[in-house]
Order: C-alpha cells, then structure tokens, then sequence
C-alpha cells in the first residue's frame, strides 16, 4: 500500500526542533517524540499525512543550512540540524517501552516519507540498511522536492557546504555504481537515480549477487580498514557471506548501500584474524 506525496509547499519546511543548536534539538525531538508516543498509544497509528502538524514545522529561506551528519555539526551557525530526525524515532520508541521498535520504524517511515523533510533525512541519515523499494520511495520524495531542496546548502561529513547534487550524488554512489554503466552516467542525479533503480528493478535474483560480489570485491580493494583484502574478496567467500544475511540486508547491499556492505567486509576480515589467531 502506497500513500499520496504531499505536493510541494515552495519553501521546504522543516521540523521546528531541528531549528537548533545540536543539544537544544535533542531535547526538543524528545519532548515531540512524548507527544508522538502519546497519540500512537490512544490511538494507534502516528498522525498521517506527515507525522507533524503544520504549526510544529518553520521554512526553510533559500541559503539555509542543513547540517546532515552529526560528526561534522560543530559550529552553532543557525540552520537545521537535520541529523537530529532518527533521535526523534529513537526516542518515540523509547517512551513506547521498546516494545516492536522495526514496527514503530515502518510506521514512522510510512508517516514522513512522504514530504520533503522527511524523504530526506530517510535518505541521509537512516541508521538501517533500506531496501530497494524503501529508498525508492525515498528518493522518488526527494526528486518531487528537488527544486525546493536544491535552494538550500548542506553540511555534511566537512564543514564545508555543498549543493545538494552533489550531496546526493555521493550518498547513492554505491546504488549508481553498481547499476548504471559509466557511459550512461550524467552526472544529475534527477536522471541517474532512476535509471539505477530502474536497472536494478529488471535485474533477477543471480543478477543482484553478481553485482554485490563485485561491489564488495571493489571495496575490499579499496578500503583501508580491510586488513585481508585478498582472502575477503574471494568471490565464493562473499556468496557465502551473502547466502547468510536476511532479506533486507541482501536488498539493501543491491541497492548500493556501502554501510552494509562494509559490515559484511569487515566482519569476513575479522572471522578470519579469529580462525587464524585461536
């Protein structure tokens, strides 16, 4: 079941916590998460379209910042601190008890996907691998918003700010990487990400552990912190790595997510420093 996308609103509007220093932000997420936890215990479901209510959300001016990874988050310049959306989840599930917490999840991501605000920190700040059809209605979101978000500058992993092309660009370089040969590659991501996602749709199930295999061979390759690049890219290791995952970590590693398929690499690297070191 598929929800309609809110329609553009001119300038993006953000959730009002967010429009703080990062501790100011934190304590307000959880102040909205008490008052989330409270309707969805009354009466069931989160409120629907967009999880906020139009009061509890500013605009964002062309030019403002939006600091998407905490680790960079540094400075107190205004903006909005867009990393402080999964303590927000984080803390709806806490004040629920815990109880369910990969189904309090979907029904967060259900309620916010849809607007920009929310596909976007989806997009770049989700602490959990997404599957295919997740980051598709992810990005499908944050294309339909993209005039408004491309109005705004990021901080992202350096304090220095960058377009939003280039943001995203980075973040699915995995999901292009491994779906869109170099030669039909544009550089904008209003093409690229679609076409991606529309490959790795067609592909069938031995399609997608090939190209896994070789995403993760090419990491391992490259990534300095993989001591045993050389055992840990052999290509029946990686499909035996791939055989043991669940569902939606095999999805997500298809759909470029680099996070995951790290943690296959470097959990092959260290199994082999234990059988090699006991």
């Amino acid at each position: 079941m598929t929800s309609t996308p809110l329609p553009p609103q001119g300038e993006p509007r953000f959730p009002a916590f967010t429009a703080h220093t990062s501790d100011t932000a934190r304590r307000q997420a959880r102040a909205a998460a008490a008052a989330l936890a409270r309707h969805r215990t009354t009466h069931g479901s989160f409120p629907e379209p967009g999880l906020l209510a139009p009061g509890d959300l500013l605009p964002a001016p062309a030019g403002s910042l939006v600091f998407v990874d905490a680790a960079s988050d540094l400075s107190r310049s205004p903006g909005f601190r867009l990393h402080t959306v999964p303590d927000l989840l984080n803390a709806i599930q806490e004040a629920l008890g815990g109880h369910d917490p990969l189904q309090v999840e979907a029904e967060f991501e259900a309620a916010v996907r849809d607007t920009c605000w929310g596909a976007l920190a989806l997009t770049l700040t989700s602490r959990a691998p997404a599957p295919a059809a997740a980051l598709r209605a992810r990005l499908t979101t944050v294309l339909r918003c993209w005039r408004e978000l491309a109005a705004l500058r990021y901080v992202d992993h350096s304090p220095v700010p960058l377009p939003l092309d280039a943001l995203i660009t980075r973040r699915c370089a995995g999901l292009t990487a491994m779906w869109l040969p170099a030669d039909a590659t544009t550089g904008d991501p209003r093409h690229d990400l679609p076409a991606a996602l529309d490959a790795l749709d067609a592909a069938d199930e031995e399609t997608r552990t090939e190209r896994s295999v070789r995403r993760l061979r090419e990491l391992a390759a490259t990534n300095p912190r993989i001591r045993h690049p050389g055992v840990v890219s052999a290509p029946d290791l990686l499909r035996e790595e791939l055989a043991a995952l669940d569902q939606e970590e095999r999805e997500a590693l298809a759909a470029g997510d680099t996070s995951a398929a790290l943690t296959v690499l470097h959990g092959a690297d260290r199994h082999h420093d234990d059988t090699h070191h006991r």
